[in-house]
């Protein structure tokens, strides 16, 4: 699997359905520390939907090692595993980290190899907690926020202060098309900026422009 075109292709639909902002990782981001000779290698991996998670655990997981022990969040969706720990012990340190750090659709790995030494119910607490925060530190972050698709269409003579106005606004024009009767657009705007926009086309056009919900208009040029 190609996480990162996984991911990349969902985080860019994720935003015309999502309700609020969201934090999510990016890349995947591996730190290694080493506690009472035991090795922990915590692992943050994007996670685009819960049916990813078993796939993804599998790609990282070590055979030689004593645990592969994770956790993964997705909206209100969540689970965590000690693989073969105490019970309490990683899985949910694990998550608790996540869950605090803000980040969603994530998924956190944290493999251990025993050193020989045990480490008790408190040290591997804290053992995976660090491992989880560190990897967490360590990942790229990016913040999603709701979007929505609208088509305009606009006479030829409304061009030039429409454009200005997309510019105001940061959207996007994802396309154009002619025809005698003007131009018909495709755009994305932030879905928070779309009262206001439509407003301001009102006020530019003295009520003639109309956004509307995007159908594939404006896709080619």
């Amino acid at each position: 699997m190609n996480i990162g075109q996984l991911h990349g292709k969902t985080i860019s639909e994720l935003e015309f359905s999502i309700g609020a902002p969201l934090r999510v990782t990016t890349e995947v981001a591996s730190v290694e520390l080493v506690v009472k000779k035991s090795r922990f290698l915590g692992t943050a991996i994007p996670l685009p939907a819960p049916e990813y998670a078993e796939e993804l655990v599998a790609s990282v997981a070590r055979r030689d090692a004593t645990h592969n022990t994770w956790a993964w969040r997705v909206g209100e969706r969540h689970q965590f595993s000690d693989d073969g720990e105490p019970g309490g012990t990683a899985g949910r340190p694990i998550f608790s980290v996540l869950e605090g750090s803000g980040l969603d659709l994530t998924l956190v790995v944290v493999t251990r190899w025993f050193g020989g030494i045990t480490l008790g119910s408190g040290g591997l607490v804290r053992a995976y907690s660090q491992a989880a925060q560190q990897c967490l530190a360590a990942a790229p972050v990016r913040e999603l926020v709701p979007r929505v698709r609208l088509a305009l269409d606009l006479p030829y003579t409304m061009q030039s202060p429409v454009y200005r106005l997309l510019e105001t606004f940061g959207a996007t024009k994802t396309g154009e098309t002619f025809s005698d009767a003007g131009v018909t657009l495709g755009l994305v705007l932030r879905r928070e900026q779309q009262a206001a926009f439509q407003l301001e086309l009102t006020n530019l056009s003295r009520g003639t422009l109309t956004l509307r919900d995007w159908t594939g208009a404006g896709e080619t040029k």
